[in-house]
């Protein structure tokens, strides 16, 4: 969904600020593995399988144009290999970085309605001295479980900073952003974008924000920056209904010819990369069909290079897996879509019936 550009009005505008944090009516918005989960945002594992699913189609790219349209030299071959397979890196690691980015910012609402946003870092665990959630015993891995733990606490600790400090010096000492003027907000299936005067030290800036539908209590941190009434809930009929929503026949259809298409690249990369690279030795011209004679006497059609003689395949033995490969391959996809027709058309009589 999408919303047009409006300003959000601060209806606590006339009233006197209070910069005390105050744990019973601060909204804090943290990271949550539901919202993530919910929205079909991936993780760095998710990350990492797309692009290991991805690869193979650079490569059956690759042999496909250069045995049927222009030959690729071996070396030039790698290097594109490599060159894809760094881009595709790349890419990984600037999503993940992404991720990681919105997975430690927290967003706040202050009991006047104030927007605040926060880097998560053991600075608020110094703060209230909660540094021994950080370390919990009997645990291995310390620092990488730090940060796990520094993500799923932070919640309780912004709750229980004393209120000793106000907003307005945690924006001083430049650990904290006040967002004002919310505008453009557009809301899709798992990105929240909007721009907004962001508050820091002793500078201000207009920028837009841009993060993944990963936080907790997800709806009502979309009413506040709709400039609707965001203390109201979501109804949970409706969290229990997405949550045990099962995919229809068609969009499971989609889910498994997506995975069985990657499978199947990487079974034909493995399987067909020498015949490619005879076909494109064929068509180059660097092999010519000739008969020649065995060693028991018999004559066979071979693939003959013209630079050395010696240098030949059989006719016979090339291009064998072509069929095989493209027949397992159409022969599991048409099954499964088969059966998920008939389950639609089972579950479709059933209705009827009743």
């Amino acid at each position: 969904m999408a919303f047009n550009q409006r300003k959000r009005v601060n209806k606590n505008h006339n009233k006197k600020t209070d910069n005390n944090i105050n744990k019973e009516k601060n909204m804090v918005f943290s990271y949550s593995t539901f919202e993530q989960k919910r929205h079909k945002i991936k993780g760095p594992v998710g990350l990492l399988m797309d692009m290991i699913l991805v690869f193979p189609f650079v490569i059956l790219v690759a042999l496909i144009y250069s045995g049927m349209i222009k030959k690729i030299p071996a070396e030039k071959f790698k290097f594109i290999l490599v060159l894809a397979a760094v881009v595709l890196i790349l890419i990984m690691l600037l999503r993940i970085s992404i991720w990681i980015n919105d997975v430690f910012h927290v967003f706040i609402i202050d009991k006047n309605g104030n927007f605040y946003r926060l880097r998560v870092s053991t600075f608020w665990y110094k703060l209230k001295d909660k540094m021994y959630l950080l370390t919990p015993a009997n645990v291995t891995g310390k620092k990488f479980m730090m940060l796990i733990y520094m993500v799923a606490n932070m919640k309780n600790v912004v709750d229980s900073i004393s209120d000793s400090i106000t907003y307005d010096e945690l924006i001083a000492m430049g650990k904290l952003e006040k967002l004002t003027d919310i505008s453009e907000l557009k809301v899709s299936n798992g990105i929240i974008s909007f721009r907004a005067n962001i508050s820091e030290k002793n500078e201000s800036s207009v920028k837009k924000i841009r993060c993944h539908r990963l936080y907790e209590n997800d709806f009502q941190l979309i009413r506040f920056l709709s400039g609707e009434d965001y203390r109201e809930k979501e109804d949970s009929r409706k969290i229990i209904e997405e949550l045990f929503k099962e995919q229809n026949s068609f969009g499971k259809i989609l889910k498994f010819t997506k995975i069985w298409t990657c499978i199947m690249a990487w079974v034909a990369v493995t399987l067909l990369s020498s015949d490619f690279s005879r076909m494109a030795s064929i068509n180059s011209g660097d092999y010519k069909k000739q008969i020649i004679e065995t060693d028991s006497g018999k004559k066979k059609e071979a693939y003959v290079s013209v630079t050395d003689s010696n240098d030949y395949f059989y006719a016979s033995s090339y291009g064998k897996l072509f069929k095989p490969v493209m027949i397992i391959y159409l022969s599991v996809e048409i099954i499964y879509i088969f059966s998920k027709g008939t389950d639609i058309v089972i579950a479709k009589t059933k209705k009827e019936e009743i």
